[in-house]
């Protein structure tokens, strides 16, 4: 007999993002309101698991099942996406190597695939989650090799190119879904009762939307008989006879706006605090004297310190990280355009000309300080005193957000041009990103997440000795 499963998927601590603490009792809420249904047979729970081991677990778990009535599939933790696909993070994630540190929405539904489901909802908790699946024209439900949807329900907590509210307790989205699912006292409880009640939440909201995409009838059911749902929409809603209900909860919401804009406003410095972490983390990061002493002989080193970014590369890896990791602030201002915009024709070109016979759209970035914090970009050229080395230059950008700080950094090596010159590197150039409060102490930043220059310049100085004579 065919069985009902629910997978729970969530993650709460990072090593470079920034802890959620709400997933737990996320996951603990959405595990309760799955169990009331009375509906799913097996209910599995992943929680700050290693993806590896979730990967594997999950494959195994599949393999045991050769048809599902249901399949529901819910993940709440960080969320990142690019041009390719949606990645779900896990403890770990590295935006360098996203298929391995997080699980991709195309590997998670080619699992999902093979249980072979009858009926299929993915709710996804997470920033950029809300996503279109269609691809180069390809039916996403039917051509996957491994097996087909029928019918199916993807609930995003927030549209692609927006962020996923946390809080105290539950998510935003994941408190509403709650509700929305326990608003009926009696009857059945569809899919399409919960959609409605997360449109109705998040109506008045621009910062957040939830994406729907669906193939069904829309008569989908998430639970058969809404009074099984008794108990827990009695915690969920509790109820206090002695006062008017509607008063305290208004009373309740404003006590609640007011207690996080104290918190939040705790974490935002003044101006003069702000300029002291960066220019501490750039002291403890690079003005270390100490460690020219064996260079000293074949290179020099000259600082150079930027107020605007027109001397960082590869802008366009910012504006993806400042387009993921949206704020309420535009200190920094990032913009885009077509490099040499073309007409794309009538309407009849476009839809009949083949899609590798279009020009590729180059784009031109730019970022802009427009706050009054300064040495937002700076490094250190080693300039080499022998002819047969290259110059090596290593920088840091910092991002100024109110309540936190984006830090760049990358190393890289200039070759020589000509005897007094030499060329940046025409490779796009890597960062490697962290985020900190204003209030950590730059000396830690600087030792745990900036790059070391003068280590990457040793190494430069030890491959002389592996090339031989």
């Amino acid at each position: 007999m065919a069985e009902s499963i629910a997978i729970l998927l969530g993650n709460s601590k990072y090593t470079s993002l920034n802890d959620l603490d709400c997933v737990k009792k996320d996951v603990t809420e959405m595990h309760k309101l799955i169990s009331a249904t009375d509906k799913f047979n097996n209910i599995q729970v992943y929680l700050d698991r290693p993806i590896s081991e979730v990967k594997d677990e999950l494959k195994a778990l599949a393999k045991s099942y050769s048809q599902t009535t249901e399949l529901f599939f819910y993940f709440s933790g960080h969320g990142l996406s690019d041009q390719d696909n949606f990645y779900m993070c896990f403890s770990d994630f590295n935006e360098t190597t996203p298929n391995r540190s997080g699980l991709s929405r195309d590997e998670a539904y080619d699992i999902l695939r093979a249980f072979c489901p009858t009926q299929t909802v993915v709710v996804i908790d997470a920033c950029a989650s809300g996503g279109n699946l269609i691809k180069n024209g390809a039916d996403f439900l039917k051509a996957a090799p491994k097996g087909k949807f029928n019918d199916f329900l993807q609930i995003g907590s927030c549209l692609n190119d927006q962020s996923s509210r946390a809080g105290d307790e539950l998510s935003r989205f994941t408190d509403a879904f709650i509700e929305s699912a326990l608003m009926k006292e009696s009857g059945v409880v569809y899919y399409s009762d919960i959609e409605n009640g997360l449109k109705d939440a998040f109506k008045k909201l621009d910062d957040q939307t939830p994406h729907f995409v669906s193939q069904g009838t829309g008569l989908a059911e998430f639970c058969g008989d809404a009074t099984t749902l008794s108990y827990l929409r009695a915690e969920f809603f509790p109820t206090d006879d002695t006062s008017d209900p509607v008063e305290r909860v208004q009373t309740d919401i404003f006590s609640v706006a007011l207690a996080e804009i104290d918190r939040i406003d705790q974490e935002v410095p003044e101006r003069e605090e702000a300029q002291a972490f960066i220019d501490g983390v750039f002291k403890a990061g690079f003005e270390d004297e100490g460690n020219m002493s064996d260079f000293s002989n074949i290179f020099e080193q000259r600082f150079v310190k930027y107020n605007d970014f027109s001397h960082v590369e590869n802008q366009e890896a910012i504006y993806r990280l400042l387009r993921q990791r949206p704020g309420t602030d535009v200190l920094v201002e990032t913009s885009r355009w077509e490099k040499n915009p073309k007409s794309r024709g009538s309407v009849f070109d476009q839809i009949v000309t083949p899609s590798f016979f279009k020009e590729p759209i180059e784009y031109s970035y730019s970022l802009s300080n427009l706050c009054d914090l300064e040495s937002v970009h700076v490094g250190i050229y080693f300039e080499p005193k022998r002819k047969c080395l290259n110059r090596v230059f290593s920088e840091i950008v910092f991002l100024p957000r109110l309540t936190e700080c984006l830090i760049l950094t990358s190393n890289s090596i200039e070759l020589r041009s000509g005897w007094d010159s030499f060329k940046p590197s025409t490779n796009a150039k890597e960062w490697t990103w962290s985020h900190h409060k204003w209030s950590d102490d730059p000396s830690d930043v600087a030792s745990s997440d900036v790059q070391d220059p003068y280590d990457f310049l040793r190494k430069y100085i030890l491959s002389f000795s592996k090339k031989g004579t």
